[in-house]
C-alpha cells in the first residue's frame, strides 16, 4: 500500500527545514546571477551531471541587533530568463522559497534559496543550496548538496504552472511541497515585502517594549509618590498627635492646678484665719488679771492686823491670772502657723494655675485654630478659682499677722500689771 500523501503550501516550509536550513550557510546576498547555475556540459540522460559546490552561492547574514538592512534582491543574467531557465516560488508569512534552475537536454542545474525574516533584527536572512537533477517530461529528480559532500535526494513533479517536491515524513507520509511559477522579479518584490514586514514587526515590539518600559517606570513613579504622600500624611498625623498631646496635657495640668486651689481654698476656710478662740480666752484672762490686781490694791490700803496675809494671796492670784494670759498667747501662737501654711498652698496653688494657664494659652496659640476660645474660657475659669482664693489668703495672712499683735499686747499688758501687783505693800 503506496503512503498516503498530502499537498499543502506548509510543506514548502518543511521543505525549507528539511533541505536547505540544517545544511547550508548563510552571507549577504548578492545578485542571483553569481548564484545562477551555468548550463551542465551534456552528459548521458541516465544520470544527473555533478553537482555545483554551493560555495558559488552567495547568502545573506543577518543584520546586527538594533539595526536594518536593505531588502534583499536578486538579479536575472540578460536574458537568463529565457530558453530554458524555470523559476518556482512559494511564499509564506514568515519565509519566501525560490526554486531555479536551468534546463539543458534535461539536465538541470539550479539553487534552492530561503529567505526569513531575521530572529533578532529588524532584516531578513537568506540561506541556499545548490542542486543538479534530471527532467524527464514532467517528472524530475533533484539532487542537493550538502556539508561534508554528502546529497540529499527529492523527486517530484510540474504540473502546468505548479512544481510539486515530494518530501518524506518521519512517519512514512509523503507531503507534496508546491511551488508557483513565477519570476526573479516576483521573488525579489516578496523579499522586500517580507523585509518591510520585519522592519514593522521590530518597530511594533520595540513601540512596545517602549511603551511597557514608560508604563513601568511611570507605575514605579506613581508608586514612589503614593509611597511619599503616605509617609508625608503619616508623619503629619503623627506630628498633629504630638501637638494635641501638648495641648491635651496642658489643659490636663491647668485642670489640676484649678482643683488644688479650689482644695487649697477649702482648707483655708475650714480654719479660723483670725484666730477668735483663742484671742478671746486670752482677753478673758487678761481682764481677770485685771479684777484680781485691783483687789489686791484694795486690801493694800485697808491697813488691818491682817492685811497681809490677805495681800499675799492676792498678789498670788494676779501672777496666777498673768500665767492663764500668757498660756493663752502661746495658744494664739501654736494656731498662727496653720492658718499662715493654709494661705500659703493658696498662694502657691494660685501661682501653679497661673503658670498652667500661660502654657495652655501659648500651646493652643502655637498649635490650635481655636485659641481665642480655649484663652478666654480658660482665664474665665482660673480668675473664677484663683480670685477670691487670693483674696481669702491675703486677708487670712493679715488676720494672723493681728492676731499675733494682739496676743503679745495681752501678754506684755498683763505682764505689767503683774509687776505692779507685786510691788503693792501693807501699811
Amino acid at each position: 500500500m503506496l503512503p498516503r500523501r498530502v499537498r499543502t503550501s506548509s510543506a514548502a516550509l518543511l521543505l525549507a527545514a528539511a533541505l536547505v536550513v540544517s545544511g547550508c550557510s548563510s552571507g549577504p546576498l548578492g545578485s542571483l546571477d553569481r548564484a545562477s547555475p551555468s548550463p551542465a556540459s551534456p552528459t548521458p540522460s541516465s544520470s544527473p551531471a555533478s553537482p555545483t559546490p554551493s560555495s558559488s552561492v552567495v547568502m545573506a547574514v543577518p543584520p546586527a541587533p538594533g539595526t536594518t538592512s536593505p531588502a534583499t534582491t536578486v538579479s536575472a543574467e540578460p536574458g537568463g530568463l529565457g530558453g530554458g531557465d524555470a523559476v518556482y516560488l512559494e511564499t509564506s508569512p514568515a519565509a519566501v522559497l525560490l526554486v531555479r534552475w536551468t534546463e539543458r537536454d534535461g539536465q538541470l542545474q539550479g539553487v534552492f534559496m530561503v529567505t526569513g525574516t531575521a530572529a533578532t533584527a529588524a532584516g531578513t536572512t537568506t540561506t541556499s543550496t545548490s542542486f543538479t537533477g534530471l527532467l524527464d517530461h514532467q517528472h524530475l529528480t533533484l539532487t542537493l548538496n550538502r556539508e561534508l559532500g554528502s546529497t540529499t535526494t527529492l523527486t517530484g513533479s510540474i504540473r502546468g504552472s505548479q512544481l510539486l517536491l515530494t518530501v518524506p515524513q518521519d512517519d512514512g507520509q509523503l507531503v507534496d511541497a508546491p511551488f508557483n511559477a513565477s519570476s526573479v522579479s516576483d521573488y525579489n518584490t516578496a523579499v522586500a515585502g517580507l523585509a518591510d514586514q520585519g522592519h514593522r514587526a521590530a518597530d511594533a515590539a520595540a513601540t512596545a517594549t517602549a511603551e511597557a518600559q514608560a508604563s513601568a517606570a511611570a507605575a514605579a513613579a506613581d508608586a514612589q509618590a503614593s509611597a511619599a504622600a503616605a509617609s508625608d500624611a503619616a508623619a503629619a498625623a503623627a506630628e498633629k498627635a504630638r501637638e494635641d498631646q501638648v495641648v491635651s496635657a496642658a489643659g490636663d495640668r491647668l485642670g489640676t492646678a484649678i482643683g488644688a486651689v479650689e482644695a487649697a481654698d477649702q482648707t483655708l476656710k475650714g480654719l479660723d484665719p483670725t484666730l477668735g478662740a483663742e484671742l478671746a480666752d486670752e482677753k478673758t484672762a487678761r481682764a481677770t488679771v485685771d479684777t484680781d490686781y485691783a483687789a489686791a490694791r484694795t486690801i493694800s490700803k485697808q491697813c488691818t492686823a491682817t492685811s497681809g496675809g490677805d495681800l499675799g494671796s492676792a498678789q498670788g492670784q494676779v501672777s496666777s491670772d498673768v500665767g492663764a494670759v500668757d498660756s493663752a498667747q502661746g495658744a494664739v501662737e501654736s494656731a498662727a502657723p496653720t492658718v499662715t501654711d493654709a494661705a500659703d498652698a493658696v498662694t502657691s496653688a494660685v501661682t501653679d494655675a497661673r503658670s498652667a494657664l500661660t502654657d495652655l494659652v501659648n500651646a493652643q496659640q502655637q498649635y490650635s485654630a481655636s485659641a481665642g476660645q480655649v484663652e478666654t474660657g480658660a482665664t474665665k475659669a482660673v480668675d473664677a478659682a484663683t480670685g477670691p482664693a487670693t483674696a481669702r489668703a491675703q486677708a487670712a495672712a493679715a488676720a494672723v499677722t493681728k492676731a499675733l499683735a494682739t496676743a503679745k499686747t495681752l501678754d506684755d499688758s498683763a505682764q505689767t500689771v503683774d509687776s505692779k501687783a507685786g510691788q503693792l505693800i501693807s501699811c
